[in-house]
């Protein structure tokens, strides 16, 4: 089925315009700014502007600028070899969660889009994520990818090359932590966020590592580029511009940003792993994006990182001794929770998001609990017409 001009026109025209932070004036000079950048492949122009208020402000610029911020070069990327056949796309060790995955995808899609082109999107999608989980055997897969993906697929048009070109690029450089055969890598990257709220509130950090609640609060925020939680549109995909031009830190530094405004009324919850995570899961609703909230929430996360470096918290890392919580280990501490407590935290990972890694040398799931684990194995809303 035939693609619109772009995906973006099936949106709502009102919530495409608004851009926080910015006249209608200010809008029309950054985009000539971002079409002169495009043109030249200026890459440190289009960083700046990716970084700024607004990010690259709509999709048809975003498809050019984001394989030239990356630097990704046609001729050397993966996808000049041959495609791979549907058999060998089906044959990876992933290809059922993935499916069942993209099933979930339903409500990415703008709710206006004919049922016959979100098919033929999510059949996409499905190759997409086969086609760099073949491309890269050392890479697995994990829950949250496919939202980064859709969003990918969505600001490309529904492309699939540029697609799996720029997701090919990302799955080896800003998410190859979350992508290793372990859950280590993602709990290393997550767990800087206990240095950087200690640098700005040291009782913060001390009542968060007091809950054992490690990292898990974060994986629906920064495992998915925010893609899970945010149904603003126009916000998300500022985001992606965000993270695509800054530190590969940087969605957890917006997550310090989010969290730290609640720091008095956290301090005042029992300090229970139930409540916190409870607590935690309502705060991302909260914010009124199309207001401007988020556009306030990256401002301060760009301060945190002029003030606190990557490099500095790490060094505060390591001159932390005390407390139950370090970068090497920041999964639930569940020997510390009792039964009812566990199973309330349980239930609500369930409904919120469920973190799993596939190893390659078995389909089994990898996961903080088993009662968790048996959330993967929900049905999809609705199956694809046809498998990749």
């Amino acid at each position: 089925m035939k693609v619109p001009s772009t995906l973006s026109s099936l949106r709502d025209p009102a919530e495409m315009k608004c851009v926080p932070g910015l006249t209608a004036e200010d809008v029309l000079v950054k985009k000539d700014k971002i079409r002169g950048a495009i043109r030249v492949k200026d890459v440190p122009l289009l960083r700046r502007l990716s970084i700024e208020a607004g990010g690259l402000l709509e999709d048809a610029l975003r498809e050019d600028a984001w394989p030239i911020l990356l630097g990704i070069d046609h001729s050397t990327t993966t996808c000049r070899n041959s495609k791979p056949t549907r058999q060998q796309l089906k044959s990876t060790p992933f290809h059922e969660q993935v499916v069942r995955d993209v099933n979930r995808t339903i409500r990415r899609f703008p709710p206006s889009i004919p049922r016959k082109m979100r098919l033929s999107l999510q059949e996409s999608l499905l190759a997409v994520i086969s086609r760099v989980l073949t491309a890269i055997p050392e890479l697995h897969y994990y829950q949250g990818y496919h939202d980064i993906c859709v969003t990918v697929l969505l600001v490309v048009n529904g492309n699939e090359e540029a697609a799996f070109r720029i997701m090919e690029h990302l799955s080896q450089t800003k998410l190859r932590a979350f992508m290793e055969s372990s859950i280590n890598g993602t709990t290393r990257q997550l767990g800087i966020i206990y240095p950087l709220l200690g640098a700005v509130n040291p009782s913060l950090r001390r009542f968060l590592e007091n809950t054992s609640c490690g990292v898990v609060f974060l994986l629906p925020w920064c495992l998915t580029w925010y893609g899970h939680e945010l149904s603003h549109y126009p916000t998300l995909t500022r985001l992606f511009d965000l993270f695509m031009s800054s530190v590969d830190l940087m969605p957890v530094y917006l997550a310090a940003a989010i969290v730290l405004p609640h720091q008095e009324k956290l301090l005042k919850q029992e300090c229970s792993l139930a409540n916190v995570h409870a607590y935690l899961g309502q705060v991302l609703p909260l914010l009124q994006c199309s207001r401007g909230d988020m556009e306030d929430r990256v401002v301060f996360a760009k301060d945190l990182l002029r003030r606190f470096p990557p490099a500095s918290l790490f060094t505060m890392e390591s001159d932390h001794q005390t407390g139950p919580f370090s970068i090497s280990d920041t999964s639930i501490g569940w020997e510390k929770v009792d039964s009812l407590e566990r199973k309330q935290v349980a239930t609500f990972l369930l409904e919120d998001y469920v973190i799993v890694t596939y190893r390659r040398e078995s389909t089994e799931s990898v996961d903080f609990n088993d009662e968790v684990d048996r959330g993967s194995d929900r049905q999809p809303v609705e199956f694809m017409t046809t498998a990749c």
